[in-house]
């Protein structure tokens, strides 16, 4: 019960009404680079601070973890020269996760840093989630945000306080099933969609992850997104994971692999990912460019 208080408390101070702020590629945690961006049916930790809040009420340690990210553009066209749009060259994100899963209701805090393409956001985050049965959970995450966009005219800054809402149901413990509802009061310009996702054990190795989803106030064909990943139990501790996404909403698309050592106490991540340009429309990236991620993480639980 207290967890809707809650959520209707931040609902209340969050600004209602759509803000034009810069806009900047949705930071990911190394796991979600390693699997494409899905995960919102998956049973997660620090994701909770970025994707789906609610799986942390399933947990009950303490987790701390550090990640980094950096981003490189290649091929880049001559069209940049011409129109006078350099990619900048601080394409970096930093972010720090607690979370104290020992009482009933489950939650942590993040920080948050990205520099990309002349942008820079800073984002402080906290996640609230509790059990509503044994195998249901809902949560929701505040991001408290200031967006900066650098020129050579001025420098613009904004901040912006959206929402997530989240559920994890366990159908049965191989086919988990979530869902988000991300910025509902649509207090930020990019970040409204409306998001389902499943984890299904294929195997006793093998576990396949899918997310589809788009922002419900606009056309689904301009806005769907679609993500798949495939994750491999090389042995007991250790992950190999690949997938592919599409996002319409970002006009990007592209594929990703990464690794992991997952032990009881300790655990060490990395992932590439590689994103293209979706459409001729105007975005990101001019035709034949791309992006490539490289990210890392630590994690410590007790």
């Amino acid at each position: 019960m207290h967890l809707f208080f809650l959520i209707g408390f931040l609902i209340f101070i969050s600004d209602a009404k759509a803000q034009s702020i810069a806009s900047i590629r949705p930071l990911q945690t190394t796991r979600l680079h390693s699997t494409s961006g899905a995960g919102v049916g998956s049973m997660l930790v620090a994701e909770s601070a970025i994707l789906n809040p609610a799986p942390v009420a399933f947990f009950q340690d303490t987790f701390i973890s550090y990640q980094k990210n950096n981003a490189e553009l290649g091929n880049s066209s001559p069209q940049r020269v011409t129109d006078a749009d350099p990619f900048g060259q601080l394409n970096s994100s930093e972010s720090f996760y607690l979370f104290d899963n020992s009482s009933e209701v489950k939650g942590g805090l993040s920080y948050q840093h990205q520099r990309e393409d002349g942008q820079r956001r800073k984002r402080l985050t906290a996640t609230v989630s509790t059990l509503v049965y044994d195998n249901l959970s809902v949560g929701v995450l505040y991001k408290y945000t200031e967006d900066t966009t650098y020129s050579a005219q001025a420098n613009r800054s904004r901040i912006s306080n959206p929402l997530t809402l989240g559920f994890t149901y366990i159908y049965h413990p191989g086919l988990i099933i979530g869902g988000v509802w991300e910025d509902p009061t649509r207090a930020s310009r990019d970040e409204n969609r409306a998001i389902l996702g499943t984890q299904a054990n294929l195997t006793e190795k093998i576990v396949f992850i899918f997310d589809v989803g788009g922002n419900p106030t606009k056309d689904f064909n301009d806005s769907r997104i679609w993500r798949g990943a495939l994750q491999l139990a090389l042995l007991s501790d250790v992950y190999v994971r690949g997938g592919k996404y599409q996002d319409r909403s970002l006009l990007l698309e592209g594929e990703s692999w990464g690794v992991a050592w997952i032990g009881p106490k300790l655990g060490a991540e990395f992932a590439m990912k590689t994103s293209r340009r979706l459409t001729d429309k105007p975005g990101l990236l001019y035709e034949r460019e791309r992006i490539t991620d490289a990210s890392f993480a630590f994690h410590l639980r007790f």
